[in-house]
């Protein structure tokens, strides 16, 4: 481009930047983000930011350097995002050394900022407490308060008359589910799972099936991981899984898909390539590796993309497998 004699707008870097920090190449992200800061009229915007906040958080983890990001934001006066601030408490969640401390001081902060919490949010507390620490009881306090003070999700951008989220919702469940089978303790997920559907009518997800199966796996229940596999279904050939996501605010306007908020208890859950690498990893950890390369077979048969079995069929051959949590489809 540059070659060409066009110049690159602040939105080219961004997409740059965004594309080098997908694929964890820090230095050239970095890089980018200081050509796009020397630009002449050069005006900061926040996605940017949470990119580099983000690849510092999950991709590749230093707390000092998406630090430096969050406050280098606030230094050029970018006001901080719902998204910035989860981003900050996996920071302190995700990141050793642990501080808890820091993520109640970021919630505080958010609360006398009024900045939109969200279960997102409380879902990095309660997974950061529960994993990272490794105190289910800690995870369960925060849980169980939510529960106790449900908290309706402040939402402006949305039009009059629709439906409005209250905490916990379907990623808060995530996350104690999540919890409660990283502890082994399958009697809680079974409680928490019924607890979800039958007092707090939330209409689960293809990640909360994930869990589910995993749960069940775990436990040596290759009959209950398979029911919840098969109780799922696919989505039309050639589209994306309806429904898995939380519902969310855009710039261009409501996007509401179902979460906790919209739909039905007993509507579809429709599974994600993530679901068929837990029901496979499930088959694999009961020894049965002609189920697992059936299920192969079927995501062929639907025309699932090259890369997508190609991973699959890399686990198949694992000279070992164990069970653990898929990760969240892009």
């Amino acid at each position: 481009m540059k070659q060409a004699g066009l110049s690159p707008t602040e939105i080219t870097y961004g997409a740059v930047i965004a594309g080098c920090a997908r694929i964890g190449d820090s230095s050239t992200a970095e890089i980018l983000f200081e050509e796009m800061r020397a630009l002449p009229g050069y005006r900061p915007r926040i996605p940017p930011f949470n990119t580099m906040m983000q690849l510092y958080t999950h991709v590749k983890p230093n707390r000092e350097r998406a630090l430096y990001y969050y406050d280098l934001m606030q230094q050029m006066g970018v006001e901080p995002t719902p998204y910035s601030y989860k981003l900050l408490l996996d920071t302190y969640g995700s990141i050793e050394p642990v501080m808890i401390s820091k993520m109640e001081e970021i919630i505080e902060r958010m609360k006398r900022k009024n900045v939109e919490i969200t279960g997102n949010h409380y879902s990095s507390l309660i997974i950061a407490h529960g994993c990272s620490q490794q105190d289910l009881d800690a995870a369960i306090r925060v849980f169980e308060t939510l529960r106790k003070q449900p908290q309706r999700v402040k939402r402006p951008m949305l039009p009059r008359g629709s439906p409005r989220a209250t905490i916990p919702d379907v990623l808060v469940y995530e996350a104690i589910l999540n919890v409660c089978i990283t502890h082994h303790r399958i009697d809680l997920m079974e409680r928490y799972y019924k607890m979800m559907i039958e007092q707090d009518s939330i209409r689960p997800t293809a990640y909360i099936c994930n869990l589910l199966i995993k749960g069940w796996a775990s436990k040596g229940n290759l009959a209950a991981a398979r029911s919840v596999f098969e109780g799922m279904q696919d989505p039309p050939a050639g589209a994306a899984a309806p429904n898995n996501h939380a519902p969310h605010v855009t710039n261009e306007g409501v996007e509401l898909v179902n979460g906790s908020i919209v739909g039905n208890v007993m509507d579809p859950v429709y599974r994600e390539p993530s679901s068929w690498e837990a029901m496979v990893r499930a088959e694999l950890s009961g020894g049965d590796r002609q189920r697992a390369a059936a299920l192969l077979e079927r995501m062929k048969d639907r025309c699932y993309p090259a890369a997508i079995t190609a991973k699959i069929e890399g686990i198949l051959w694992e000279p070992s497998v164990t069970v653990s949590a898929p990760k969240a489809d892009a």
